[in-house]
């Protein structure tokens, strides 16, 4: 049944963690008495901890904040490349010997990963 767009305001909370924004439903007590809001979708209220991002290539940096002169038109067509990405399939290796029903089934790729467009 479909009930039409929900509305459910901005994400507008932030994780005292690690700082990852969040909406008030993703909360992880459902209690509206607590003044504290807690999360746990991203970083399980502290417990996990990833490195920080590696600093980007010079050029998607140039790209991403207008100091290219190829920055406008890549700017304005992100969203296209980003789809047009999405629909690559994996081309690699697959090991399938390990899957012989006593376990969860693996996936193992080896060798060269790519992708196919």
């Amino acid at each position: 049944m479909y009930l039409g767009n929900v509305d459910v305001g901005e994400c507008s909370l932030e994780c005292p963690y690690c700082q990852a924004q969040l909406w008030y439903e993703e909360r992880s007590d459902k209690c509206k008495r607590l003044k504290q809001v807690d999360f746990s979708l991203c970083c399980q209220k502290g417990k996990a901890q990833l490195p920080l991002l590696k600093k980007p290539p010079q050029l998607l940096q140039k790209l991403l904040k207008g100091e290219d002169s190829t920055s406008h038109h890549f700017l304005h067509y992100i969203r296209s490349y980003n789809m047009m990405f999405s629909f690559t399939s994996i081309g690699a290796k697959i090991h399938s010997s390990i899957n012989d029903g006593s376990g969860p089934p693996q996936f193992i790729l080896s060798g060269q990963n790519y992708h196919r467009i």
